[in-house]
């Protein structure tokens, strides 16, 4: 048998709505869809028995090997090329050699070959054809077929069907769907809803015990000390401007340089400014880093520098691994982390800011995460996000988001003095033995250590 199609087939087909697959979402769906699974099961067992007894003469079940004609094929071939179709589905069952044979008369004429279905469809085309075809594989793929069903599971799909119609046009009349859902389901206790007061009473409460929390490690000594290390920093002088551009725009681009402090101050700067505006328990910041050991030391690093535990207000998650509670509320994750929380929980329910660093790698999960995060944005009006580069490339990222606002943070230098080995000699006084002073030591060395044998080894060598 062969097709000739005019255009290359997609690899998903759209099927045609029903009335039986609208009926289908009334209650008792499960038994419809068994009904026809069942029906399903009896007829591919039917076609498996079909083309077992159908074996062609051999003990495998597998059909005869046909002859083929080269010239034939070769005016067909040639009558394609010629045509407006695209493609020549050829479904005959060739040997490998005669499959190779149609494999080089379609690069002699310049055309693509592929064979597809375990040898039992050749296609050959105009254009480079992909390594699966879902349209060909008459197995796993999207090809129609046609279900067979016995009478009595017709009657019984039928049956079904009419139920759930039934049941959908009670559903429509006005409170009819109250007395349904109080007799069909008498003996189910219904779990009360928490009220909204008493979850804006406990989040109040979590607050202000962040807050008093926080405002105990400043006045400690140790807080102190690490406030003023940390105002040296070249990130701290722009700490104002960055937390009105988060609470301004939904995306923000921060370039700063090797040094300056964005990867420890910036997320540091949105949980204190949000434990201190008495919103810390609505507040869930995640930040991702490339690799693991950095997502690890940074987090241990701002727990520190907060005087706390690692895994209390701060921790991490990366694979096979995590350190943070119930009281997180900054958590430093890797890339790859994220895109399984996006596969779990698309909308990223919860986390109010989300900072991704280092973009300016350009990886792979880094360029994907961005896709999905730009598509994630219109949905979340209330996500704010932030991207953290250490190069100059910021008005890349800030096109691809709709010409967001960038802000730039310069680097830190720190003094560095040279100094020559000469220099290092004459400092530590250092002298410097001859080649002919060191192999005499080694030679004398040597002679030592000959001379001193055990009594064992005299006793062989006398």
């Amino acid at each position: 048998m062969v097709m000739l199609r005019g255009t290359a087939p997609n690899a998903l087909h759209t099927c045609p709505t029903s009335k039986a697959a609208v009926a289908a979402e009334a209650p008792p769906v499960a038994e419809v869809v068994a009904a026809v699974a069942v029906a399903v099961a009896v007829a591919d067992e039917d076609e498996d028995e079909d083309a077992a007894s159908s074996g062609g003469g051999t003990l495998s079940g597998e059909p005869s090997m046909e002859v083929m004609d080269k010239n034939e094929w070769w005016g067909k071939m040639e009558q394609m090329k010629r045509g407006g179709e695209q493609e020549m589905i050829i479904k005959r069952h060739y040997s490998r050699g005669d499959q190779q044979i149609l494999s080089d008369m379609a690069y002699e004429l310049g055309l693509y070959f592929h064979a597809y279905n375990k040898g039992q469809t050749l296609v050959v085309s105009k254009v480079p054809l992909p390594n699966y075809r879902a349209d060909l594989d008459e197995r796993h793929g999207s090809t129609q077929k046609e279900i067979r069903m016995s009478t009595e599971i017709e009657r019984k799909v039928g049956n079904l069907l009419d139920s759930s119609k039934g049941s959908v046009s009670v559903d429509n009349v006005p409170g009819a769907s109250s007395q349904i859902a109080k007799q069909s389901v008498p003996n189910v206790d219904i779990l009360q809803p928490v009220s909204v007061l008493e979850i804006d009473t406990g989040n109040e409460r979590l607050s202000v015990e962040l807050k008093e929390r926080q405002e105990k490690m400043k006045a400690r000594d140790s807080g102190k000390a690490m406030r003023s290390f940390r105002e040296r920093l070249p990130a701290f002088k722009v700490k104002s401007e960055f937390l009105k551009a988060v609470a301004a725009n939904q995306v923000l681009v921060v370039s700063g340089e090797t040094g300056c402090g964005k990867t420890t101050q910036l997320p540091q700067f949105i949980l204190e400014d949000e434990i201190s505006s008495l919103r810390g328990a609505n507040c869930n910041i995640m930040c991702t880093q490339p690799r693991r050991i950095s997502a690890i030391s940074v987090a241990a690093r701002i727990s520190s520098e907060r005087g706390e535990s690692l895994g209390e207000s701060v921790g991490y998650q990366i694979r096979l691994e995590s350190k943070c509670s119930a009281q997180t509320r900054l958590l430093f994750c890797t890339t790859g982390v994220l895109l399984r929380k996006l596969v779990q929980d698309p909308v990223l329910t919860g986390v109010s800011h989300l900072l991704v660093d280092e973009i300016h790698e350009r990886g792979m999960n880094e360029d994907f995460l961005l896709i999905i995060l730009r598509d994630l944005l219109p949905r979340r009006p209330d996500l704010r996000l932030i991207l953290m580069s250490a190069t100059i490339n910021a008005e890349l990222f800030s096109k691809y988001f709709g010409n967001a606002p960038t802000i730039h943070i310069p680097g830190l230098t720190f003094p560095v003095a040279e100094l020559f080995l000469e220099d290092v000699l004459e400092k530590t006084h250092y002298s410097i033995k001859s080649e002919f002073d060191n192999f005499r030591g080694s030679s004398r060395r040597r002679r030592q250590q000959e001379s001193k044998k055990d009594p064992m080894t005299e006793l062989f060598e006398a």
